[in-house]
């Protein structure tokens, strides 16, 4: 998925703002948070690793995203 994606999905669901801004990184075969990202003000509701899985990308309600 592109930014460019990303930035289309901040189309949907606007009505939802709610959130705490925070990114969390979880490991599904063992349900344990692996990291916490802080920096949004709004909900986040989009991510996308980058190709080489090197950089993760977060789509906010607060109209940014942070890489």
């Amino acid at each position: 998925m592109t930014l460019t994606k990303l930035r289309e999905l901040n189309n949907i669901g606007k009505s939802n703002r709610k959130g705490d801004g925070l990114t969390r990184l979880w490991d599904v075969q063992t349900d344990q948070c692996l990291g916490i990202l802080q920096g949004h003000a709004e909900a986040v509701f989009a991510v996308c690793f980058s190709p080489n899985g090197q950089t993760l990308a977060s789509d906010s309600h607060d109209e940014t995203i942070k890489l």
